[in-house]
């Protein structure tokens, strides 16, 4: 096996090798480069990325399943390595998978010298719908929980215009107006017909995600007001083998999420090397 780099108009010859959308950024994009890993006259793999910060982040490495375990993922790196050696740039790996994924890749990266990051900024969990057991509810008094398909379009367009607000409190992505909310299951506390605190779920193809767990106030009791309404809500309305995607956002948040959802399973793996 041989690797070769990879030229923008050579783009096609990856096609089936990696997503669309990586396709499409190498092509468009100037600093994302490509290489190919050739058996014969096929290419059976790629890798693509580019330098950010001083550091090469690889956006895709892939390999055929029928090359697999001839050494092919290990000479892409490694010919990525003796590239950016001259430079003095790391190499880093980031992704979020299952974890029969992450032990295969984390056991080739540990091979290759790479060493795991130990304090990521955002850590991923995943779980499936019929592993969340809700806890003791919180008791509340005066506030309202309201879930965005009650509230209506136009106060979500309130909360979406909101400029001063939407400065200083965390937004989902693409708005409160997003297509991709499930408005069922995302809920809003309500106080003075102002929104305090909400949470957020989308789809992602056949993942639901947990997009946005905010509250104005530092307290996190709101917030878990709304986590034991929301899990009520999942094992309601989704089917138990629904695979529930979280980002933890912050210390607290992780918290939270291994408190009321401690069959949760850390996904989210980052490497340099």
């Amino acid at each position: 096996m041989i690797v070769c780099r990879v030229e923008k108009e050579e783009t096609e010859l990856l096609h089936g090798l990696a997503p669309e959308e990586e396709l499409n950024a190498f092509y468009r994009d100037e600093n994302i480069s490509a290489l190919a890993l050739i058996d014969g006259d096929e290419i059976v793999g790629c890798l693509i990325g580019e330098i950010i910060g001083g550091v090469y982040r690889v956006y895709w490495l892939y390999v055929e399943p029928a090359s697999r375990r001839k050494g092919g993922a290990k000479k892409l790196i490694r010919t990525l390595k003796e590239i950016l050696d001259t430079m003095a740039i790391s190499i880093h790996v980031a992704w979020e998978g299952e974890p029969d994924v992450n032990e295969e890749l984390c056991g080739f990266l540990n091979a290759q010298g790479f060493l795991r990051e130990k304090n990521q900024e955002i850590k991923s969990y995943s779980v499936k719908i019929s592993s969340i057991a809700p806890a003791e509810k919180t008791n509340k008094k005066s506030d309202k929980v309201v879930s965005f398909e009650e509230l209506g379009k136009d106060f979500l367009e309130s909360m979406q215009n909101d400029e001063a607000a939407n400065e200083e409190r965390m937004m989902p992505e693409g708005g409160f107006l997003n297509p991709a909310i499930r408005k069922d299951l995302s809920f809003v506390v309500v106080k003075k017909d102002k929104p305090i605190a909400y949470i957020v779920f989308m789809e992602n193809g056949d993942v639901l995600e947990l997009s946005t767990l905010y509250s104005t106030g530092a307290s996190n009791t709101i917030i878990s007001y709304l986590l034991y309404e929301a899990s009520y809500v999942l094992k309601e309305k989704c089917d138990e083998n629904q695979i529930l995607h979280i980002n933890a956002v912050s210390e607290g948040v992780e918290a939270l999420v291994k408190y009321f959802i401690p069959d949760a399973i850390e996904v989210s793996n980052s490497y340099y090397g």
